[in-house]
């Protein structure tokens, strides 16, 4: 599993234990989830500009959110189970969330849970 050029800041399990997920260091840039058992990258992405403070998984496991200095990110876990040989996996997909009159703070934790 190394796959981070600049080191890792934290990872996250998915709530059925199937899915790790790795945050890099600020300069890697990446997130990247792996199916552990196979040491395999299933999803990645480069796309990360600013640091990720924290990520939550939705109870469900379909969505995991991360935030930071001024953002909140809903990433999906829809990805395609055939790796792909570019970064090692499906790329991850994502939409900001909206925050509001919340747009210029820092969130520094994170939590979440799909409705009923």
């Amino acid at each position: 599993m190394k796959a981070h050029k600049y080191g890792v800041n934290f990872v996250e399990w998915s709530p059925n234990q199937k899915y790790l997920v790795s945050v890099g260091h600020p300069q890697d840039g990446s997130i990247i989830v792996w199916d552990w058992r196979l040491s395999k990258k299933i999803a990645s992405t480069k796309m990360v500009n600013t640091p990720v403070h924290a990520l939550s998984f939705a109870s469900d496991g379909s969505y995991f959110v991360t935030v930071g200095e001024k953002y909140v990110r809903y990433w999906t876990m829809n990805f395609k189970l055939q790796p792909r040989r570019t970064l090692g996996g499906s790329p991850l997909e994502s939409k900001r969330g909206g925050v509001g009159r919340f747009k210029d703070e820092t969130f520094v934790a994170a939590a979440c849970a799909k409705g009923l």
